[in-house]
């Protein structure tokens, strides 16, 4: 089938305007041999890409009266789209161009030329568009329509009883139609007009127009038609909103350059957040996305439904009356379904809901929605160390187990890394694109006592395993980000603080001797500590005790003790204000028998281990060393003599003549690393003198002794001053 009787052409085409339905390619094969008849060949109106975006929205075909200062024939036109539209080169008629059936004189141009629109005719999103059929005229203008057009008729020519109205591209293609009263065309767009109610249509009063509700939204349908606040739509057309008359014009029924429905505009955008931080930057759009439609909930009932531009991410209701609603973003365009729901692979961001409480009272715009592609891990990194009665090392947070603040927690598909620090509580989130690969979740800290979904514990069994970098109990793998896109996965990690035993210690005591090494121990969690000594079979023997409750002194059942040595760290413990297990006091002591000799040492490894309660077979190791010198006294002599006589000064020889009196002095200092005590000093007279035993500057007696900044002056006789001379 061809638009021409042109042999040479062999291609098929349909007329301008036109398209093929049945076959769609336009041809159809037969036999030359065959007689053939029945061979029929479908066509519809071809539509405009932009069919269902401009509408004709309100139309006066019925003027007031007779005068021509009340001939108020109009047509509205509304951009219901997200996006500007250039109408140059548009076509508006009262009459089917395609088909060549018109009204000539009778025409809203008064001719069989269709009124074009000019170049330059670009009507923004919600804007308006007025074509007066009569002349600029004072009560013939629309303040709030972004255009006007005068085609300059001195009487109407819309018929009352019944017309219609076409609005076509510059390629002659349908982009809306829409028609009333009894008016039969047979060749009216039937893809594009249901005319099941089209006859009530024109049951208006004169200066009454007709008008589309919801206002823009085209439904292709007589049954969304109303005459202006006559509510016949009510039970017909879904959404239905009343029709207002806004007119300032006396007599006139209308909302010429108006909202039909005198509500107002609800607008905004879906974007992908690729963040996503809430925020929709200057690149966040929604060209990446799946098919969504935004609904306009109240009441539990859905008013209307909007698609979400598929670029932009632009959405708008029109003729939103004032009232309070629920708008949510939705998979799908039921009107039964009330719940907001993401397409697969997708979560909402902001809000996390999916829908936003608002309350109509003006235009409100700049609403957002906002989703992200992929998953998100959320969570809580806590001490497992059993405070406020929880259970320890058991990678629950139970009890009064506290969460920990500022740890990194990281997600990494080994080329992509995504991380972020936990808040005081310990809760972090972290959103995983599905684009990525395989996913691993970590975290830095340790000891780590493993972790859980929300329902399934994984604790670690070994100290190895609780210690190691790549620690099962803080590092998991998540899958691959395409597998897990669209979930929230909970992934929460226990974790304890490292003990400590502590300092190394260095000690000398004598032999025989005692000496006490002062230590701390701060364990880590709850569980059954060991103190051992590594050799078990030391030079000396040693023993221990461990100040349990922390109060800084050894009571009942904190006695001295032989290595090992096995206490509880329990509930009981003590703890710090930030609810770690608080540091209590270990001693060892060390007893040297007799006999060893000065400079011996002995070093002991002292060994502390915890093996962690509830988890038995994780045994936390750590050491000290304590080092014990044997050391003792050692007292030094010197003595020195003066002759008194001839007044020499003490040196440590001297001479004398008979009858001279000689002084001796005896100095004692202890050289050793141990005080010395009962000390008996025993030193000869020479044979030669005889001991005076009696000296003035002795007090009158015959020994002084200077010890420690006192002097003492002691008799020669054998009394309690300890001094005695046995002869001379």
């Amino acid at each position: 089938m061809d638009e021409n009787a042109d042999l040479s052409d062999g291609a098929p085409t349909p007329p301008q305007g036109m398209a093929f339905v049945e076959p769609s390619t336009g041809s159809r094969t037969v036999n030359a041999n065959t007689l053939l008849s029945g061979l029929d060949f479908g066509l519809y109106y071809a539509l405009s890409s932009l069919a269902g975006q401009v509408v004709i929205n309100e139309v006066l075909f019925r003027q007031r009266t007779g005068d021509v200062d009340e001939f108020d024939e109009f047509i509205e036109i509304y951009n219901a789209g997200n996006s500007p539209v250039d109408l140059s080169g548009f076509r508006l008629m009262d009459g089917n161009l395609i088909m060549g059936i018109l009204d000539g004189t009778g025409s809203i141009t008064g001719s069989n030329t269709p009124f074009t629109f000019p170049q330059g005719t670009v009507l923004g999103p919600g804007e308006y568009l007025v074509a007066w059929v009569g002349a600029s005229h004072t009560e013939r203008q629309a303040p709030g329509a972004q255009y006007q057009f005068y085609l300059e008729q001195n009487q109407p020519r819309l018929d009352d009883s019944g017309d219609d109205l076409w609005l076509y591209d510059p390629q002659l293609r349908l982009v809306d139609y829409v028609a009333w009263g009894s008016f039969s065309e047979n060749y009216y767009p039937r893809n594009l007009w249901n005319a099941t109610y089209q006859a009530s249509l024109a049951n208006v009063q004169p200066g009454q127009s007709i008008s589309l509700t919801p206002n823009g939204l085209d439904t292709n349908s007589s049954a969304c038609w109303e005459p202006t606040t006559s509510n016949q739509a009510q039970n017909r057309c879904p959404g239905w909103l009343p029709t207002m008359d806004t007119d300032d014009v006396a007599g006139r029924v209308t909302s010429v350059r108006r909202n039909n429905n005198n509500g107002f505009l609800v607008s905004g955008f879906v974007y992908h957040d690729r963040e996503p931080n809430g925020l929709r930057g200057p690149a966040e759009d929604w060209a990446t996305g799946a098919k969504l439609w935004v609904k306009l909930v109240q009441g539990g009932v859905v008013n209307a439904v909007v698609p979400v531009d598929p670029g932009t991410g632009a959405f708008q209701f029109q003729g939103v009356s004032p009232g309070s609603y629920t708008l949510l973003v939705d998979e799908n365009d039921s009107r039964a379904d009330t719940t907001p729901t993401p397409p697969s692979g997708w979560l909402f961001v902001n809000p996390s809901s999916g829908s936003l409480s608002l309350t109509v009272s003006g235009n409100t715009t700049g609403l957002l929605f906002g989703l992200f592609q992929g998953a998100v891990v959320e969570g809580r990194v806590f001490w497992d160390d059993g405070t406020g009665g929880g259970t320890a090392n058991d990678a629950w947070q139970n009890g009064g187990e506290a969460g920990v603040g500022n740890v990194e927690v990281r997600a990494t598909d080994g080329t992509n890394t995504r991380l972020t620090l936990t808040v005081g509580i310990g809760y972090y989130r972290l959103y995983v694109p599905a684009s990525w690969g395989s996913v691993t979740l970590s975290h830095p800290v340790r000891p780590a006592t493993g972790w859980n979904d929300g329902t399934t514990a994984n604790p670690v069994d070994s100290w190895a395993s609780a210690q190691s970098p790549t620690s099962s109990g803080a590092t998991v793998s998540l899958g691959s980000g395409s597998s897990i896109a669209g979930q929230t996965l909970t992934r929460n990690f226990g974790v304890v603080r490292e003990s400590r035993f502590y300092p190394d210690a260095f000690g000398q005591t004598s032999s025989p001797g005692t000496y006490t090494f002062a230590h701390w121990y701060r364990p880590g969690s709850l569980g059954q500590v060991t103190l051992s000594l590594n050799p078990p079979n030391l030079r000396y023997t040693y023993q221990v005790r461990v100040d349990r409750n922390c109060d800084g002194t050894f009571g009942l059942g904190e006695e001295w003790g032989p290595f090992p040595y096995t206490f509880s760290v329990g509930s009981t413990w003590p703890r710090e204000l930030d609810g770690s297990l608080r540091a209590c006091t270990v001693e060892v002591r060390a007893l040297v028998p007799a006999g060893e000799p000065i400079g011996a040492t002995d070093i002991a490894l002292v060994k502390v281990e915890l093996a962690w309660a509830n988890r038995p077979g994780v045994v936390e190791p750590d050491t000290l060393t304590d080092t014990l010198q044997v050391v003792g006294g050692e007292v030094r002599l010197e003595k020195r003599v003066r002759n008194v006589t001839q007044n020499t000064p003490f040196a440590t020889t001297g001479q004398g003549r008979p009858g001279e009196v000689l002084e001796y002095c005896i100095a004692y200092r202890n050289l050793g690393t141990q005080g010395v005590s009962a000390v008996v000093l025993t030193d000869p007279v020479p044979y030669f003198t005889d001991p005076l035993l009696s000296v003035a500057d002795y007090g009158g007696e015959a020994i002084r002794w200077a010890h420690g900044g006192n002097t003492y002056y002691l008799t020669a006789a054998s009394d309690g001053d300890a001094g005695e001379v046995v002869s001379g």
